[in-house]
């Protein structure tokens, strides 16, 4: 019967871990890095978006300060 230690199993588990999960993921159709950074033009663009939002809501009165950490925001 073979002897194998702890310290040799815990090492062989460390180094195959990468490939079995990336072999999980595809069997399962699951991407590993399936998302993108946006770009600094979209983020600014997207801030900007969301505080003229922010801003047509406070002035429709959709958007209000129900407490010191609670917001109330109307999107209809």
């Amino acid at each position: 019967m073979r002897k194998i230690k702890l310290s040799q199993i815990n090492e062989n588990i460390e180094t195959n871990l990468p490939a079995v999960k990336k072999n999980i993921n595809s069997e399962h159709g699951l991407r590993t890095n399936s998302k993108k950074r946006r770009t600094k033009n979209k983020q600014n663009l997207l801030l900007e978006i969301t505080r003229e939002t922010l801003e047509n809501a406070k002035k429709q009165g959709k958007y209000k300060v129900i407490g010191e950490r609670k917001l109330y925001y109307d999107p209809t």
